[in-house]
C-alpha cells in the first residue's frame, strides 16, 4: 500500500474508479471565457466514464463540450470509515449516438436544474486520474489533533497518560 508523503494511501485507477462509483455528485472545474470556473455536477460511472446530464443551454453544455476539464469527487463510507477524493482530468464529449443515449439514459442520474428544458448527455473520459483515501485509523488520530508518533510519546511505560506533555 503506497502512501504519499502526509500518509494518505494513494489510490491507483481500479481503486479511483471503484471509489467515483460509490459517489454521485463532483465538481467540474474549467475555463468560461479564460476566467476558472467550478460547477457541481450529478454523475454516473459508465465503465471508466463519468456521464452527466445538463441542459442544452447552459454553461456547461456550453463551455465543458470538446475542452480539457478537471473533475473532482469525495465521499465516504461510514459503515468502513473511509473517506475518499479523486480527481480527473480528460475531454468532454457530447453523447450523439441514439443507442448509447437510450443505454445511458438508464444510469441513475439526474440533470441540475428544473423544468422541461432539452437535456444533453456528457461524457468526461479520463486521461490522467489520482486518488487519495484516509486511513481510517490516521482519521481517529486526527480528530484528537494527534499522530501515532505523538500519541505513543503522550504514554508512559505502562500506558499512563501524562496530559500536561505537548
Amino acid at each position: 500500500m503506497e502512501r504519499d508523503r502526509c500518509g494518505l494511501i494513494v489510490l491507483g485507477w481500479e481503486d479511483c474508479l471503484r471509489a467515483l462509483s460509490l459517489g454521485a455528485l463532483g465538481c467540474l472545474a474549467l475555463s468560461d471565457r479564460a476566467l476558472p470556473l467550478a460547477l457541481p455536477v450529478s454523475y454516473a460511472m459508465d465503465g471508466e466514464s463519468i456521464v452527466f446530464r445538463t441542459s442544452t443551454d447552459s454553461t456547461l453544455a456550453r463551455t465543458a463540450t470538446g475542452s480539457v476539464v478537471s473533475f473532482c469527487a469525495h465521499g465516504a463510507t461510514h459503515t468502513a470509515g473511509v473517506t475518499w477524493s479523486v480527481i480527473v482530468t480528460g475531454m468532454v464529449v457530447r453523447v450523439q449516438d441514439r443507442d448509447e443515449l437510450r443505454r445511458l439514459a438508464q444510469l441513475p442520474l439526474t440533470a441540475w436544474g428544473s423544468g422541461s428544458t432539452p437535456r444533453v448527455t456528457l461524457r468526461l473520459t479520463p486521461t490522467f486520474m489520482t486518488g487519495r483515501e484516509l486511513d481510517p485509523a490516521a482519521s481517529s488520530l486526527m480528530a484528537l489533533g494527534t499522530t501515532p508518533s505523538q500519541q505513543a510519546t503522550r504514554r508512559g511505560a505502562g500506558g499512563e497518560e501524562h496530559p500536561h506533555q505537548p
